[in-house]
Protein backbone atom coordinates (compact mmCIF):
# COMPACT_ATOMS: atom_id res chain seq x y z
CA UNK A 1 0.00 0.00 0.00
CA UNK A 2 1.35 3.14 -0.66
CA UNK A 3 1.10 6.51 1.78
CA UNK A 4 -1.62 8.63 1.30
CA UNK A 5 0.98 11.39 0.22
CA UNK A 6 3.92 9.30 -1.77
CA UNK A 7 6.84 10.68 -2.61
CA UNK A 8 7.55 10.21 -6.39
CA UNK A 9 10.68 10.78 -8.36
CA UNK A 10 10.05 11.32 -12.27
CA UNK A 11 14.06 9.87 -13.77
CA UNK A 12 14.59 10.03 -17.79
CA UNK A 13 15.66 6.38 -18.60
CA UNK A 14 17.63 7.26 -21.28
CA UNK A 15 19.69 9.74 -19.78
CA UNK A 16 20.53 8.00 -16.59
CA UNK A 17 21.57 5.03 -17.54
CA UNK A 18 23.87 6.94 -19.97
CA UNK A 19 25.24 8.85 -17.21
CA UNK A 20 25.39 5.87 -14.50
CA UNK A 21 27.28 3.72 -17.41
CA UNK A 22 29.70 6.99 -17.60
CA UNK A 23 29.49 6.89 -13.76
CA UNK A 24 30.60 3.25 -12.82
CA UNK A 25 32.40 2.97 -16.69
CA UNK A 26 30.49 0.15 -17.69
CA UNK A 27 28.78 0.32 -21.28
CA UNK A 28 26.75 -2.53 -20.86
CA UNK A 29 24.58 -1.85 -17.63
CA UNK A 30 21.08 -2.23 -18.07
CA UNK A 31 18.06 -1.65 -15.77
CA UNK A 32 18.55 -5.09 -14.40
CA UNK A 33 22.44 -4.65 -13.48
CA UNK A 34 21.92 -1.07 -11.69
CA UNK A 35 24.01 -0.84 -8.83
CA UNK A 36 21.89 -1.42 -5.80
CA UNK A 37 23.45 1.72 -3.78
CA UNK A 38 21.39 3.73 -6.21
CA UNK A 39 18.13 2.51 -5.23
CA UNK A 40 19.26 2.54 -1.60
CA UNK A 41 20.02 5.81 -2.09
CA UNK A 42 16.87 6.82 -3.87
CA UNK A 43 14.89 4.82 -0.67
CA UNK A 44 17.09 6.95 1.51
CA UNK A 45 15.60 10.14 0.52
CA UNK A 46 12.32 8.68 1.36
CA UNK A 47 11.20 7.72 -2.53
CA UNK A 48 7.97 5.71 -2.71
CA UNK A 49 7.64 5.84 -6.58
CA UNK A 50 10.21 5.82 -9.33
CA UNK A 51 8.44 6.53 -12.60
CA UNK A 52 11.03 5.84 -15.14
CA UNK A 53 10.02 7.73 -18.25
CA UNK A 54 10.56 7.18 -21.48
CA UNK A 55 11.60 2.73 -21.00
CA UNK A 56 9.59 2.29 -24.67
CA UNK A 57 10.62 1.03 -27.73
CA UNK A 58 11.53 3.93 -29.41
CA UNK A 59 10.32 5.67 -32.75
CA UNK A 60 12.22 5.82 -35.69
CA UNK A 61 10.03 7.94 -37.18
CA UNK A 62 9.70 10.15 -34.36
CA UNK A 63 13.82 11.07 -34.23
CA UNK A 64 13.14 11.69 -37.86
CA UNK A 65 11.07 14.25 -37.52
CA UNK A 66 12.64 15.52 -34.48
CA UNK A 67 16.21 15.83 -35.88
CA UNK A 68 14.59 17.34 -39.27
CA UNK A 69 13.45 20.11 -37.10
CA UNK A 70 15.60 23.34 -37.20
CA UNK A 71 13.92 25.16 -34.99
CA UNK A 72 14.92 22.17 -31.82
CA UNK A 73 18.49 21.88 -33.74
CA UNK A 74 19.07 25.67 -33.16
CA UNK A 75 17.96 24.95 -28.98
CA UNK A 76 20.39 22.16 -28.62
CA UNK A 77 23.41 24.35 -30.31
CA UNK A 78 22.28 26.68 -27.52
CA UNK A 79 23.04 24.17 -25.30
CA UNK A 80 26.64 23.19 -27.00
CA UNK A 81 27.63 24.24 -30.33
CA UNK A 82 29.42 20.41 -30.51
CA UNK A 83 25.35 19.11 -30.25
CA UNK A 84 24.14 17.70 -33.93
CA UNK A 85 21.18 16.08 -34.84
CA UNK A 86 22.61 12.90 -33.13
CA UNK A 87 22.29 14.42 -30.26
CA UNK A 88 18.18 14.35 -30.75
CA UNK A 89 16.38 11.40 -29.86
CA UNK A 90 12.88 10.32 -30.55
CA UNK A 91 9.81 11.82 -28.31
CA UNK A 92 9.24 9.51 -25.19
CA UNK A 93 5.52 9.88 -26.01
CA UNK A 94 5.71 8.78 -29.74
CA UNK A 95 5.76 5.16 -28.31
CA UNK A 96 6.72 2.40 -31.08
CA UNK A 97 5.45 -0.60 -29.13
CA UNK A 98 5.27 -1.47 -25.53
CA UNK A 99 8.08 -3.49 -25.11
CA UNK A 100 11.47 -2.39 -23.23
CA UNK A 101 13.76 -0.15 -25.21
CA UNK A 102 16.60 -2.34 -26.24
CA UNK A 103 19.17 0.42 -25.12
CA UNK A 104 18.00 -0.44 -21.79
CA UNK A 105 17.91 -4.19 -21.69
CA UNK A 106 16.05 -7.10 -22.26
CA UNK A 107 11.85 -7.29 -22.06
CA UNK A 108 12.18 -9.12 -19.03
CA UNK A 109 14.08 -6.88 -17.21
CA UNK A 110 11.44 -4.33 -16.55
CA UNK A 111 9.50 -7.13 -13.98
CA UNK A 112 12.86 -7.69 -12.05
CA UNK A 113 13.05 -3.85 -11.47
CA UNK A 114 9.77 -4.13 -10.41
CA UNK A 115 10.27 -6.84 -8.35
CA UNK A 116 14.04 -5.18 -6.87
CA UNK A 117 11.61 -1.85 -6.04
CA UNK A 118 9.20 -3.56 -4.31
CA UNK A 119 11.20 -5.32 -2.15
CA UNK A 120 12.86 -2.19 -1.44
CA UNK A 121 9.92 -0.61 -0.55
CA UNK A 122 9.32 1.09 -3.62
CA UNK A 123 6.57 0.89 -6.24
CA UNK A 124 7.57 1.70 -10.58
CA UNK A 125 5.33 3.40 -12.42
CA UNK A 126 5.50 3.51 -16.42
CA UNK A 127 3.88 4.98 -18.78
CA UNK A 128 0.87 4.48 -20.75
CA UNK A 129 0.06 7.25 -23.51
CA UNK A 130 -3.68 6.85 -23.94
CA UNK A 131 -4.68 9.53 -26.22
CA UNK A 132 -2.01 8.05 -28.74
CA UNK A 133 0.56 5.87 -30.39
CA UNK A 134 3.43 6.75 -32.76
CA UNK A 135 2.49 7.23 -36.22
CA UNK A 136 4.69 4.34 -37.40
CA UNK A 137 3.63 1.93 -34.47
CA UNK A 138 3.01 -1.53 -36.31
CA UNK A 139 -0.29 -1.57 -34.70
CA UNK A 140 -2.03 1.21 -36.71
CA UNK A 141 -1.51 -1.77 -39.56
CA UNK A 142 -2.52 -4.25 -37.62
CA UNK A 143 -5.80 -2.33 -36.03
CA UNK A 144 -6.65 0.29 -38.64
CA UNK A 145 -10.23 0.70 -37.26
CA UNK A 146 -8.68 1.29 -34.16
CA UNK A 147 -7.70 5.04 -35.44
CA UNK A 148 -9.80 8.38 -36.26
CA UNK A 149 -9.21 8.33 -40.45
CA UNK A 150 -10.92 10.91 -43.01
CA UNK A 151 -11.36 11.61 -46.21
CA UNK A 152 -9.09 13.18 -49.14
CA UNK A 153 -11.19 15.78 -48.28
CA UNK A 154 -10.58 15.98 -44.83
CA UNK A 155 -7.01 15.94 -45.69
CA UNK A 156 -7.12 18.67 -47.91
CA UNK A 157 -9.01 20.58 -45.73
CA UNK A 158 -6.98 20.23 -42.89
CA UNK A 159 -3.33 18.82 -44.20
CA UNK A 160 -1.70 19.40 -40.70
CA UNK A 161 -4.28 17.26 -38.75
CA UNK A 162 -4.19 14.03 -41.04
CA UNK A 163 -0.67 12.03 -42.83
CA UNK A 164 -1.72 9.93 -45.82
CA UNK A 165 -0.19 6.28 -45.09
CA UNK A 166 -1.33 2.80 -47.44
CA UNK A 167 -2.97 0.45 -45.31
CA UNK A 168 -4.37 -2.79 -47.24
CA UNK A 169 -3.17 -1.85 -50.25
CA UNK A 170 -5.25 1.47 -49.74
CA UNK A 171 -4.57 4.91 -49.37
CA UNK A 172 -5.75 5.78 -46.17
CA UNK A 173 -5.66 9.46 -44.04
CA UNK A 174 -4.77 8.55 -40.44
CA UNK A 175 -5.28 11.45 -37.65
CA UNK A 176 -2.58 13.53 -36.18
CA UNK A 177 -2.94 12.89 -32.16
CA UNK A 178 -4.45 16.50 -31.38
CA UNK A 179 -5.02 18.36 -28.19
CA UNK A 180 -7.50 20.47 -29.78
CA UNK A 181 -6.02 23.83 -28.14
CA UNK A 182 -2.22 23.06 -30.01
CA UNK A 183 -0.71 21.64 -33.18
CA UNK A 184 -1.25 17.96 -33.73
CA UNK A 185 1.78 15.90 -33.06
CA UNK A 186 3.04 14.86 -36.33
CA UNK A 187 5.17 11.78 -35.12
CA UNK A 188 1.82 10.40 -33.33
CA UNK A 189 -1.20 8.70 -34.95
CA UNK A 190 -4.57 9.38 -33.29
CA UNK A 191 -7.04 6.28 -31.03
CA UNK A 192 -10.78 6.42 -31.98
CA UNK A 193 -12.09 6.08 -28.47
CA UNK A 194 -15.64 6.29 -29.88
CA UNK A 195 -14.66 2.13 -31.22
CA UNK A 196 -15.37 -0.31 -28.54
CA UNK A 197 -12.80 -2.59 -30.41
CA UNK A 198 -10.51 0.32 -29.48
CA UNK A 199 -11.26 0.46 -25.98
CA UNK A 200 -11.17 -3.62 -25.48
CA UNK A 201 -7.14 -3.18 -27.18
CA UNK A 202 -6.17 -0.08 -24.63
CA UNK A 203 -7.39 -2.14 -21.61
CA UNK A 204 -5.34 -5.84 -23.08
CA UNK A 205 -2.50 -3.51 -23.06
CA UNK A 206 -3.25 -1.78 -19.32
CA UNK A 207 -3.75 -5.58 -18.09
CA UNK A 208 -0.26 -6.46 -19.84
CA UNK A 209 1.49 -3.57 -18.03
CA UNK A 210 0.32 -4.61 -14.92
CA UNK A 211 2.16 -7.78 -14.72
CA UNK A 212 5.76 -6.06 -14.88
CA UNK A 213 4.37 -2.56 -12.92
CA UNK A 214 2.84 -1.50 -9.81
CA UNK A 215 0.93 1.49 -11.57
CA UNK A 216 1.09 3.74 -14.94
CA UNK A 217 1.06 7.26 -15.63
CA UNK A 218 -1.44 8.24 -17.80
CA UNK A 219 -0.30 10.99 -20.03
CA UNK A 220 -2.54 13.53 -21.54
CA UNK A 221 -5.44 11.67 -19.98
CA UNK A 222 -8.26 14.21 -20.26
CA UNK A 223 -7.95 13.45 -24.22
CA UNK A 224 -9.60 10.76 -24.04
CA UNK A 225 -12.53 11.51 -21.68
CA UNK A 226 -15.71 11.31 -23.79
CA UNK A 227 -16.87 14.99 -23.96
CA UNK A 228 -13.19 15.81 -25.06
CA UNK A 229 -13.09 13.16 -27.47
CA UNK A 230 -16.29 14.39 -28.87
CA UNK A 231 -15.44 18.17 -29.04
CA UNK A 232 -11.96 17.60 -30.73
CA UNK A 233 -13.19 14.68 -33.32
CA UNK A 234 -16.75 14.13 -33.27
CA UNK A 235 -17.91 16.04 -36.16
CA UNK A 236 -15.92 13.45 -38.28
CA UNK A 237 -16.63 10.47 -35.92
CA UNK A 238 -20.34 11.26 -36.49
CA UNK A 239 -20.16 11.02 -40.37
CA UNK A 240 -18.47 7.07 -39.68
CA UNK A 241 -21.74 6.24 -37.67
CA UNK A 242 -19.89 6.26 -34.02
CA UNK A 243 -21.73 7.96 -31.23
CA UNK A 244 -20.19 8.85 -27.73
CA UNK A 245 -20.35 6.17 -25.37
CA UNK A 246 -22.18 6.47 -22.24
CA UNK A 247 -19.01 5.21 -19.99
CA UNK A 248 -15.85 6.60 -19.92
CA UNK A 249 -13.07 4.28 -21.14
CA UNK A 250 -11.33 4.88 -17.61
CA UNK A 251 -14.22 4.45 -15.57
CA UNK A 252 -14.35 0.62 -16.77
CA UNK A 253 -10.51 0.18 -17.61
CA UNK A 254 -9.57 1.53 -13.49
CA UNK A 255 -12.35 -1.74 -12.41
CA UNK A 256 -11.32 -3.86 -15.04
CA UNK A 257 -7.52 -3.73 -13.82
CA UNK A 258 -8.14 -3.58 -10.22
CA UNK A 259 -10.35 -6.38 -9.72
CA UNK A 260 -7.59 -8.53 -10.98
CA UNK A 261 -4.48 -6.31 -9.68
CA UNK A 262 -6.06 -4.39 -6.47
CA UNK A 263 -3.26 -2.27 -5.66
CA UNK A 264 -2.50 -1.11 -9.46
CA UNK A 265 -1.99 2.55 -8.87
CA UNK A 266 -3.19 5.06 -11.90
CA UNK A 267 -1.42 8.35 -11.71
CA UNK A 268 -2.83 11.56 -13.97
CA UNK A 269 -2.98 14.94 -13.43
CA UNK A 270 -5.53 16.35 -10.81
CA UNK A 271 -7.70 17.97 -13.48
CA UNK A 272 -9.11 14.84 -14.50
CA UNK A 273 -10.63 14.49 -10.92
CA UNK A 274 -13.95 13.36 -12.19
CA UNK A 275 -12.32 9.80 -12.58
CA UNK A 276 -12.78 7.19 -10.12
CA UNK A 277 -10.05 4.77 -8.29
CA UNK A 278 -6.41 4.94 -7.03
CA UNK A 279 -4.75 7.49 -8.60
CA UNK A 280 -2.87 11.08 -7.77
Amino acid sequence: MLRANPHLIEINARLWLKALRKKYSLNEMTLSTIPEDEWLELRHLGIDVVWMMGVWDPSPESAGIARADAGLLAEIRKISPELGPEAVGSSPYAIHNYKLNPELGFEWELKALKDKLNSMGMKLLLDFVSNHTAKDNPFLYECPECFITGSEEDYKAHPDWFFPTEINGSKTYVAYGRDPNFPAWTDSAQFNYFNPRTREKRLELLLQLAEVCDGVRCDIVMLTLNDIHESTWGWLLRKKGFKKPDEEFWERAIRTVQEKYPEFYFSWPKCTGVLSGRSS
